[in-house]
Protein backbone atom coordinates (compact mmCIF):
# COMPACT_ATOMS: atom_id res chain seq x y z
CA UNK A 1 0.00 0.00 0.00
CA UNK A 2 1.24 3.24 -0.83
CA UNK A 3 1.80 5.65 1.80
CA UNK A 4 0.05 9.25 2.56
CA UNK A 5 1.48 11.91 0.54
CA UNK A 6 4.32 10.04 -1.42
CA UNK A 7 4.05 9.63 -4.86
CA UNK A 8 4.39 6.64 -6.96
CA UNK A 9 7.75 7.72 -7.81
CA UNK A 10 8.85 7.79 -4.10
CA UNK A 11 7.64 4.61 -3.48
CA UNK A 12 9.45 2.89 -6.51
CA UNK A 13 12.93 4.89 -5.18
CA UNK A 14 15.86 2.06 -3.81
CA UNK A 15 15.19 2.55 0.66
CA UNK A 16 18.22 3.69 1.38
CA UNK A 17 18.87 3.36 5.77
CA UNK A 18 20.75 6.24 7.41
CA UNK A 19 21.35 6.28 11.11
CA UNK A 20 23.59 8.87 13.27
CA UNK A 21 24.78 8.95 16.41
CA UNK A 22 27.90 10.63 18.40
CA UNK A 23 31.09 8.54 18.92
CA UNK A 24 30.69 6.84 22.27
CA UNK A 25 33.52 5.11 23.74
CA UNK A 26 33.66 1.64 23.70
CA UNK A 27 29.92 1.53 23.08
CA UNK A 28 27.20 -1.75 23.92
CA UNK A 29 26.14 -3.71 21.34
CA UNK A 30 22.89 -2.09 20.74
CA UNK A 31 25.72 1.20 19.43
CA UNK A 32 26.65 -1.94 16.54
CA UNK A 33 23.30 -3.31 16.00
CA UNK A 34 21.88 0.08 14.90
CA UNK A 35 25.23 0.13 12.59
CA UNK A 36 24.08 -3.82 11.01
CA UNK A 37 20.61 -2.31 10.25
CA UNK A 38 21.60 0.45 8.46
CA UNK A 39 23.08 1.74 4.96
CA UNK A 40 24.77 4.83 5.63
CA UNK A 41 26.05 5.48 9.28
CA UNK A 42 26.68 8.65 9.78
CA UNK A 43 29.16 9.74 13.07
CA UNK A 44 27.56 12.81 14.66
CA UNK A 45 31.13 14.86 15.69
CA UNK A 46 30.13 18.20 15.14
CA UNK A 47 27.49 18.72 18.04
CA UNK A 48 28.36 20.09 21.27
CA UNK A 49 30.18 17.49 23.91
CA UNK A 50 27.70 16.77 26.97
CA UNK A 51 29.13 15.88 29.96
CA UNK A 52 28.91 12.57 31.98
CA UNK A 53 28.20 11.20 28.90
CA UNK A 54 29.13 7.76 26.79
CA UNK A 55 30.64 9.57 24.18
CA UNK A 56 34.67 9.11 26.84
CA UNK A 57 33.04 6.30 29.30
CA UNK A 58 31.72 3.36 29.24
CA UNK A 59 30.82 0.31 32.03
CA UNK A 60 32.55 -2.67 31.69
CA UNK A 61 32.23 -5.73 34.25
CA UNK A 62 33.06 -8.80 36.08
CA UNK A 63 31.83 -11.25 38.87
CA UNK A 64 33.41 -8.70 41.60
CA UNK A 65 31.48 -5.91 40.17
CA UNK A 66 30.97 -3.02 37.69
CA UNK A 67 33.26 -0.36 36.81
CA UNK A 68 33.48 2.83 34.61
CA UNK A 69 36.25 2.95 32.14
CA UNK A 70 36.72 7.11 31.84
CA UNK A 71 39.01 8.62 29.24
CA UNK A 72 39.54 11.88 30.84
CA UNK A 73 39.59 15.40 29.21
CA UNK A 74 40.76 18.41 29.35
CA UNK A 75 39.09 21.06 30.75
CA UNK A 76 37.37 23.52 29.50
CA UNK A 77 35.20 21.45 27.58
CA UNK A 78 31.30 22.06 28.07
CA UNK A 79 31.26 24.45 24.95
CA UNK A 80 33.61 22.58 22.93
CA UNK A 81 32.42 20.23 19.34
CA UNK A 82 32.45 16.64 20.18
CA UNK A 83 35.35 16.70 17.42
CA UNK A 84 37.38 18.99 19.33
CA UNK A 85 37.19 17.72 22.78
CA UNK A 86 41.38 17.02 23.75
CA UNK A 87 42.25 14.05 26.37
CA UNK A 88 43.95 14.91 29.42
CA UNK A 89 47.24 13.32 30.02
CA UNK A 90 46.94 12.68 33.03
CA UNK A 91 48.48 9.39 35.26
CA UNK A 92 44.77 8.08 35.26
CA UNK A 93 44.99 7.10 31.54
CA UNK A 94 47.91 4.67 31.88
CA UNK A 95 45.80 2.30 34.02
CA UNK A 96 42.41 2.12 31.46
CA UNK A 97 44.87 -0.75 29.81
CA UNK A 98 45.64 -2.33 33.21
CA UNK A 99 42.10 -1.64 34.67
CA UNK A 100 40.29 -3.93 31.64
CA UNK A 101 43.01 -6.53 32.00
CA UNK A 102 42.57 -6.82 35.57
CA UNK A 103 38.94 -7.51 34.37
CA UNK A 104 39.18 -9.57 31.07
CA UNK A 105 42.39 -10.72 31.30
CA UNK A 106 40.99 -14.80 31.94
CA UNK A 107 37.96 -14.43 29.80
CA UNK A 108 37.66 -16.87 26.49
CA UNK A 109 38.74 -14.57 23.61
CA UNK A 110 40.90 -11.49 25.98
CA UNK A 111 44.04 -12.68 23.74
CA UNK A 112 42.09 -13.00 20.08
CA UNK A 113 41.59 -9.21 20.51
CA UNK A 114 45.08 -7.64 19.87
CA UNK A 115 44.21 -4.74 17.83
CA UNK A 116 41.93 -3.28 20.61
CA UNK A 117 44.06 -3.66 23.25
CA UNK A 118 46.62 -1.85 21.52
CA UNK A 119 44.59 0.87 21.21
CA UNK A 120 43.18 0.83 24.36
CA UNK A 121 47.37 0.77 25.80
CA UNK A 122 48.18 3.49 23.85
CA UNK A 123 45.48 6.46 23.90
CA UNK A 124 47.99 7.95 25.84
CA UNK A 125 49.22 8.52 22.19
CA UNK A 126 46.30 10.54 20.94
CA UNK A 127 45.44 13.71 21.47
CA UNK A 128 41.45 13.82 20.15
CA UNK A 129 38.59 11.60 21.68
CA UNK A 130 36.89 11.36 18.79
CA UNK A 131 40.23 9.99 17.61
CA UNK A 132 40.31 7.12 20.39
CA UNK A 133 36.96 6.27 19.55
CA UNK A 134 36.51 6.13 15.72
CA UNK A 135 39.63 3.92 15.87
CA UNK A 136 37.73 1.85 18.43
CA UNK A 137 35.00 2.35 16.03
CA UNK A 138 36.33 1.34 12.32
CA UNK A 139 38.37 -1.50 13.35
CA UNK A 140 34.99 -3.54 14.47
CA UNK A 141 33.42 -1.55 11.43
CA UNK A 142 36.06 -3.16 9.18
CA UNK A 143 35.61 -6.74 10.84
CA UNK A 144 31.66 -6.96 10.94
CA UNK A 145 30.35 -4.59 8.42
CA UNK A 146 33.41 -4.04 5.56
CA UNK A 147 31.10 -2.70 3.04
CA UNK A 148 29.46 -0.23 5.34
CA UNK A 149 29.14 3.47 4.23
CA UNK A 150 30.25 5.92 6.96
CA UNK A 151 30.16 9.38 7.22
CA UNK A 152 30.84 12.05 9.68
CA UNK A 153 28.37 15.26 10.12
CA UNK A 154 30.80 17.74 10.24
CA UNK A 155 31.63 16.92 6.31
CA UNK A 156 28.83 18.79 5.56
CA UNK A 157 29.06 22.33 7.40
CA UNK A 158 25.46 21.93 8.10
CA UNK A 159 24.14 25.08 10.62
CA UNK A 160 20.80 23.64 11.34
CA UNK A 161 19.95 21.74 14.45
CA UNK A 162 16.94 19.64 15.82
CA UNK A 163 14.64 17.27 13.82
CA UNK A 164 16.12 19.75 11.00
CA UNK A 165 19.60 18.96 11.38
CA UNK A 166 18.91 15.50 10.90
CA UNK A 167 16.89 15.29 7.62
CA UNK A 168 19.34 17.68 5.92
CA UNK A 169 22.01 14.79 7.28
CA UNK A 170 20.19 12.65 5.67
CA UNK A 171 19.51 13.70 3.09
CA UNK A 172 23.25 15.17 2.44
CA UNK A 173 24.10 11.56 2.79
CA UNK A 174 21.51 10.43 -0.25
CA UNK A 175 18.76 8.54 2.06
CA UNK A 176 16.20 8.55 2.90
CA UNK A 177 14.93 6.36 5.54
CA UNK A 178 16.28 7.41 9.24
CA UNK A 179 16.80 5.06 11.63
CA UNK A 180 15.84 6.23 15.31
CA UNK A 181 16.49 5.37 18.47
CA UNK A 182 12.61 4.08 20.15
CA UNK A 183 13.39 6.80 23.22
CA UNK A 184 12.90 9.55 20.73
CA UNK A 185 9.13 8.65 20.10
CA UNK A 186 8.25 10.58 23.09
CA UNK A 187 9.60 13.91 21.23
CA UNK A 188 9.99 13.58 17.77
CA UNK A 189 7.89 14.93 15.22
CA UNK A 190 7.20 12.55 13.38
CA UNK A 191 5.13 14.80 11.07
CA UNK A 192 7.97 16.74 9.88
CA UNK A 193 9.60 13.72 9.12
CA UNK A 194 6.73 12.94 6.18
CA UNK A 195 6.41 16.54 5.41
CA UNK A 196 10.22 16.34 3.64
CA UNK A 197 9.39 13.10 2.46
CA UNK A 198 11.87 11.08 4.75
CA UNK A 199 10.76 7.68 6.51
CA UNK A 200 11.38 7.13 9.89
CA UNK A 201 11.61 4.05 11.50
CA UNK A 202 12.68 3.03 15.10
CA UNK A 203 14.99 0.62 16.25
CA UNK A 204 13.59 -1.90 19.17
CA UNK A 205 16.67 -3.02 19.98
CA UNK A 206 16.75 -7.45 21.09
CA UNK A 207 17.68 -8.68 24.21
CA UNK A 208 21.44 -9.27 23.85
CA UNK A 209 22.07 -13.13 25.07
CA UNK A 210 25.58 -13.84 24.97
CA UNK A 211 27.90 -16.00 27.15
CA UNK A 212 29.83 -13.62 29.43
CA UNK A 213 32.56 -14.01 32.42
CA UNK A 214 29.96 -12.01 34.67
CA UNK A 215 27.01 -13.02 36.52
CA UNK A 216 26.20 -9.30 36.99
CA UNK A 217 23.93 -7.59 34.82
CA UNK A 218 24.24 -3.57 34.03
CA UNK A 219 22.39 -1.78 31.83
CA UNK A 220 24.30 -0.99 28.21
CA UNK A 221 28.21 -3.05 29.04
CA UNK A 222 30.58 -2.16 26.83
CA UNK A 223 31.69 -3.80 23.57
CA UNK A 224 34.38 -5.11 25.51
CA UNK A 225 32.55 -7.51 27.28
CA UNK A 226 31.43 -9.23 24.07
CA UNK A 227 34.66 -8.93 22.67
CA UNK A 228 36.60 -10.69 25.70
CA UNK A 229 34.00 -13.51 25.69
CA UNK A 230 33.74 -14.31 22.04
CA UNK A 231 36.64 -12.27 19.94
CA UNK A 232 35.78 -10.67 16.77
CA UNK A 233 32.81 -13.07 15.85
CA UNK A 234 30.22 -10.89 14.27
CA UNK A 235 26.97 -11.02 16.57
CA UNK A 236 24.44 -10.22 14.33
CA UNK A 237 25.63 -13.51 11.73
Amino acid sequence: MMKKNHSLWDVCLKVTKVAIHQPNFLPWLGYFYKIHLCDVFVILDDVQYTKNSHINRTQILSNSGKQWLTVPIKKPHLKDLIKDVDIFKNEHINNLHKTVKGFYNKSAHYKDIPEMLFILENIRNYTKLIDVNCDFLKLLISKWFPQKRIEFSSTYNLTTSGEERIIDLVKSVGGNEYLSGNGARNYQNEGFFSDKRISLSYINYPTFNYQSISTNTICKPSILDYLACHGYKNPFM
